[in-house]
């Protein structure tokens, strides 16, 4: 402590700031620090230094940074970051030096202010309007959704999270929508977002045409419009090649003729996104926006592990207007873009469920008594509770950086994959787990244990399965090496 009982404290400034802002009060530390211990300021930087005062982001921070006696052992507490002291009421530079060019990025695994904001809004609505209760009502409900919790998400934006501003969306990024699918996860809350919100939005982004994104992206930020991807079928895997259905040229329209499985909620869509080819080529897969109500297409409700709402959609001479087909060059690269961005999302709310049904079987583990003791105290349960949270706060780390690869323009295709692969593999492991550790409930479909197993399994088989996952990924490590 010093003669005027202020403690030192450390200023850290992101590198692309290139100056340090005055500081012209002292700010009060929270909790106990010894003389040697840092307190750490974190600066949370708008796209321009100059752009929203409001926005700085200190936070005093106890164990922040290596242990120091004095200045000549101060170490820089993170790369790419200016460090500065602060003592005696005024600021004293120490280093400015930087660990890595200004050009370089490196992972911040803190939340900002908004980013916590964001994860406590989509929890609370989660906890209100999505618990287990409506999560089994929606296994038998026709829409297969809430209509209560779809408004809420509309009203606060949610809908709107990834979709450019110029139609109507708040343009945040994988890091945000990773952190709302965390939550969906952990409530398994069952809607049409990630279809609609996230994989079509993006698809109608990248390949939509200027008049299909006017007309289409504004109505899904809202949440009044819903489109939906169809695209696996009957037989076939989740490749170009799997994508067989024909799409005839006549006149000013194409023909669709064909049957796609495991649709999303397609009775509530108000278009489906068909994959369909016009050739025999890779080229040839193109896009189509699709009435649902059109003369000659046919749904009909599928039974799946999850019992979320899917179809089966038959189409039989469904013709198609060629302003409703997307922009034909490139459409498989977009498409393929489109899903490894995606299942980002996907990852993060396995990584929710995860979490969920391991936090979940640990209260059971702490409150069931046998032969006297909890069975938390034994090593079976207790060693099977630990290896579990190892590998899902590992997953978890795969699925944030990736989410922060695609914001910082960084490589993303592989850690994507690895992050729905591992992902999915975690909460298979943990809802088996979590069922067996409940013994003869955890079975039963009174118990919750169930509703995430069951889940479990579906999101492995789904949206790229675990062996389409492994082949891409090896095929990225062939390559590469």
């Amino acid at each position: 402590m010093h003669s005027n009982g202020h403690l030192p404290m450390l200023l850290v400034l992101r590198p692309e700031t290139q100056w340090l802002l005055p500081i012209s009060t002292r700010l009060p530390l929270r909790g106990q620090c010894r003389n040697s211990l840092p307190v750490g300021l974190t600066h949370r930087l708008p796209v321009s230094p100059l752009e929203r005062m409001s926005h700085w982001h200190l936070k005093a921070r106890a164990g922040y940074g290596k242990l120091f006696e004095n200045a000549s052992s101060l170490r820089h507490m993170r790369s790419g970051q200016v460090i500065a002291w602060w003592t005696s009421g005024r600021m004293r530079a120490l280093s400015f030096r930087f660990i890595q060019s200004l050009e370089e990025s490196v992972v911040d695994l803190d939340f900002s202010e908004e980013q916590v904001m964001l994860r406590d809004t989509a929890r609370g609505i989660c906890e209100e309007l999505s618990p287990s209760a409506v999560v089994r009502a929606m296994e038998q409900d026709e829409a297969g959704y809430s209509a209560p919790f779809w408004q809420q998400l509309a009203e606060l934006g949610i809908t709107s999270l990834g979709i450019p501003e110029a139609h109507g969306g708040m343009a945040w990024g994988a890091l945000e929508m990773a952190i709302v699918y965390e939550e969906f996860g952990r409530s398994l809350a069952p809607s049409p977002h990630w279809a609609s919100c996230v994989l079509s939005a993006k698809l109608l982004e990248l390949a939509g045409t200027a008049q299909q994104q006017e007309n289409f992206l504004s109505g899904i930020a809202s949440g009044d419009t819903i489109i939906v991807p169809a695209h696996l079928e009957p037989k076939n895997g989740f490749g170009a090649e799997g994508v067989q259905m024909r799409a005839t040229k006549q006149g000013e329209n194409y023909v669709l003729n064909g049957t796609k499985l495991l649709v999303p909620f397609a009775s509530s869509a108000a278009r489906l996104l068909v994959l369909a080819r016009t050739g025999e080529g890779v080229q040839d897969v193109a896009g189509f926006l699709v009435d649902p109500k059109s003369a000659g297409v046919t749904l009909t409700r599928e039974r799946n592990h999850a019992d979320d709402a899917l179809f089966q959609v038959d189409f039989n001479n469904v013709a198609v207007n060629t302003a409703d087909v997307l922009h034909t060059a490139g459409f498989w690269a977009a498409w393929e873009n489109a899903m490894t961005r995606s299942i980002v999302a996907l990852a993060a709310r396995s990584i929710g469920a995860a979490e969920a049904i391991h936090a979940m079987t640990v209260d059971y583990a702490k409150q069931r008594v046998q032969f006297g003791k909890p069975i938390g105290s034994f090593q079976a349960i207790a060693h099977y509770l630990a290896d579990l949270i190892v590998k899902i706060e590992g997953a978890k780390v795969l699925v944030y950086q990736s989410a922060w690869a695609i914001d910082n323009n960084k490589p993303f295709e592989k850690i994507a994959l690895q992050a729905k692969l591992q992902a999915c593999n975690v909460l298979r492991d943990a809802s088996a787990i979590g069922v067996q550790v409940h013994g003869g409930f955890g079975f039963t479909s009174e118990g919750d244990p169930q509703l995430y197993f069951r889940r479990a399994k579906h999101w492995q088989l789904t949206n790229w399965d675990s062996a389409f996952l492994e082949k891409r990924i090896a095929a990225l490590i062939l390559d590469a090496a």
